[in-house]
């Protein structure tokens, strides 16, 4: 998946969102009216009281055992899922949390289940819905084709414990920034805005633009700026990379 990719999934989210007026987004209002989606804001977020609200409401405790902080995290089941975030967090945090879960939402369960539905047909979904463990022949053809079969729950750790563990999910999570940022601050957007800083070299002020027009938050706002710096740099030539005059 590419940037361009990641430019038509936020265009088609936010225009079966009805739109967006301007900055910074509303993107919880948008999750709510595109999505079968609910927000759920919980005081000092943790999987002790993700699952408590699950069993209060009388759903399937999908979610690990354990007990650790979060920061955020989605949980879907039957076609509907429900992003949980820290409610104490500042509202730029929310704002970059619900974007991290929507992605995440689409990426990890969205588009693996229509590919699913698509390669089976109808009779998968007892198995994505967690009602039969998949047969061993759609076990393997799944397993050739790319597919991934059963229930799904994602769960983001705050601070050191919750760094990535293996490749596939740091690449998981490095895909559902892209995509959050592109949601947010779409890079056609910030271009527009801060062309001159960004030929500039000027990272600071990208950052500040990132804050105060978009809204992100500030860790957020500074590692992005960096990145659109350095993605607008002109790559070297050959000679130059070698040191050669």
């Amino acid at each position: 998946m590419d940037n361009n990719d990641i430019r038509k999934i936020a265009a088609d989210f936010w225009r079966t969102a009805g739109g967006s007026e301007g900055f910074p987004r509303n993107i919880e209002a948008s999750i709510l009216w595109a999505l079968p989606l609910a927000v759920v804001k919980l005081p000092r977020l943790r999987i002790a009281s993700v699952r408590a609200w699950l069993s209060e409401y009388g759903l399937p405790a999908i979610v690990p055992a354990g007990e650790r902080e979060l920061r955020a995290c989605v949980v879907a089941s039957r076609g509907h899922g429900v992003i949980f975030i820290d409610g104490s967090d500042p509202a730029d945090e929310q704002r970059m949390s619900l974007a991290h879960e929507l992605a995440h939402f689409l990426l990890d369960y969205v588009f693996p289940r229509d590919r699913a539905i698509h390669t089976f047909g109808l009779t998968i979904l007892s198995v994505l819905d967690g009602a039969r463990a998949p047969s061993p022949a759609e076990r393997l053809s799944a397993v050739l084709r790319g597919v991934t079969l059963g229930v799904y729950s994602r769960l983001w750790l705050r601070g050191p414990l919750g760094l990535a563990r293996d490749t596939r999910a740091v690449a998981q999570e490095d895909l559902a920034d892209m995509l959050a940022l592109e949601l947010l601050a779409p890079r056609r957007e910030i271009f527009t805005r801060a062309r001159r800083f960004i030929d500039q070299s000027q990272v600071d002020p990208i950052s500040m633009l990132l804050r105060t027009e978009f809204g992100l938050p500030e860790s957020s706002a500074n590692a992005y700026a960096r990145v659109l710096w350095v993605s607008a740099k002109p790559a070297p030539s050959m000679r130059d990379w070698l040191g050669m005059k």
